[in-house]
């Protein structure tokens, strides 16, 4: 009886610490949520250079913190091309735009498609909507430069102590983690999937679909072609929709403007081009990245946008799938016998 009374005190004991631990953990997670797409990119970063660096520092023994250091520069030096690249094409264009300009436009457009097909497409409070829309996405893109900015740095602050403590920290990991060996191989090899599908996959298909675009416009005549085939690759992120919003408005346009062969061109390419490369590229690198479920995307993006920015749309569904990795290895590690018995 004492014995059992220990056991319980002992219980008891280890439940309330673990309470403990979990608010104070929760309080830490609530302060420093604003950084929390910092220390995703962090893990993500340390995910794809890892190879890298352990070939630098075990093989060619180079020193750890010049390893680092050289792949933390290289890193910082293409993500500023790109941003500046993207700065000088994409934001100088977003920053001279005029919402009710493009509220006229959609207005125009609604009144020509009335006038040939007599179906009236927009009402008044639908057009008074899309501008709301359009100046909140704006303000939203300008005031995203500071979050953006905060936590880039926070990201490369903590990717440089995680290369240069590779070793050392993926053994406290382990140490800290509820599960056997077995369990623990298939969890790094699931997670770098899971990132390369993501912070790889994602992103090439973005440059795909976008670069493709950019081509078919520029054949057909669209004036800045560049601009418009960003858009296009970045709303071939959104689940169902995607590329479409922008090529099929386009050839619309085109249409009722009076280019009848450049619109139905860029209907027609966009159907069957535009929006099949995204299906290509999956089918071509399925054996190397994880074939991620589209309403893992689409629940990952809808909880992503709003907690990460622009940057939810690959660590939105990232976080979906690390939960869903981890539910199924709990499963597996602590459920063994029922499973063997069903």
């Amino acid at each position: 009886m004492k014995q059992d009374k220990n056991t319980m005190n002992y219980i008891l004991k280890q439940v309330f610490f673990l309470l403990g631990l979990i608010a104070l953990g929760g309080f830490i997670f609530y302060e420093l949520k604003f950084f929390l797409s910092g220390f995703l990119g962090a893990l993500t970063l340390y995910v794809l250079f890892r190879k890298p660096l352990l070939y630098l520092t075990e093989k060619k023994k180079w020193h750890k913190t010049l390893a680092s250091s050289v792949i933390l520069l290289v890193t910082l030096a293409i993500i500023f091309a790109l941003g500046y690249w993207i700065v000088n094409i994409i934001y100088t264009k977003i920053s001279v735009i005029n919402p009710a300009m493009l509220s006229n436009m959609v207005d125009t457009l609604a009144n020509k498609i009335e006038e040939l097909t007599g179906y009236k497409l927009l009402t008044i409070n639908s057009i008074e909507q899309i501008q709301t829309e359009i100046v909140s996405l704006l303000s939203g893109v300008v005031n995203t430069t500071y979050s953006v900015a905060a936590n880039a740095f926070m990201a490369f602050f903590l990717l440089f102590f995680m290369l240069v403590n590779a070793r050392a920290m993926e053994k406290a990991i382990v140490n800290y983690m509820p599960f056997q060996n077995d369990s623990l191989a298939a969890m790094k090899q699931a997670i770098h999937q899971m990132i390369l599908s993501n912070a790889v996959g994602i992103p090439l298909v973005m440059i795909a679909q976008g670069g493709i675009a950019t081509l078919i416009y520029l054949i057909f005549g669209v004036q800045n072609v560049v601009f418009w085939g960003f858009i296009t690759g970045l709303f071939g992120l959104v689940p169902f929709v995607g590329t479409a919003i922008v090529w099929i408005p386009l050839g619309i346009f085109l249409i009722v403007s009076g280019d009848l062969v450049c619109g139905i061109g860029i209907l027609v390419l966009g159907a069957l081009v535009i929006t099949n490369i995204d299906n290509l590229l999956r089918f071509i690198l399925m054996k190397q990245m994880a074939d991620t479920h589209p309403l893992i995307t689409i629940f990952g993006v809808i909880i992503g946008i709003p907690l990460f920015g622009f940057m939810g749309i690959i660590f939105g569904p990232l976080l979906i799938s690390i939960f869903l990795l981890l539910l199924k290895l709990y499963r597996i590690e602590y459920f063994k016998h029922t499973n063997d018995t069903d």
